[in-house]
């Protein structure tokens, strides 16, 4: 399947920015110990509230409150896999 990208201009970017600005999401974060503070500041810097929930029990608990759920799991291996599987609501 060859499909072109959709045109998304800048000021559709400009806008989208702006609502995700003004909704504050709660970010539920899965990611890997690598990236956790650099997507922190990230999130942070667009007005964003991230929250890196590890707890399995937790993590479900949270789910079910945030508004986004982020997921960079870097190079994923079988401890990973099951680590994660156990936050997830999904999983």
């Amino acid at each position: 399947m060859n499909t072109r990208p959709s045109v998304f201009s800048g000021n559709s970017a400009a806008a989208a920015l702006e609502n995700l600005r003004h909704a504050k999401p709660l970010v539920h974060c899965l990611t890997n110990d690598v990236v956790q503070s650099f997507t922190a500041n990230v999130l942070l810097a667009l007005n964003a509230s991230p929250a890196m929930v590890v707890d399995p029990t937790e993590a479900a608990q949270f789910s079910a409150i945030a508004d986004a759920v982020l997921i960079n799991v870097g190079t994923l291996t079988q401890p990973h896999c099951r680590r994660y599987a156990g936050r997830s609501s999904l999983g």
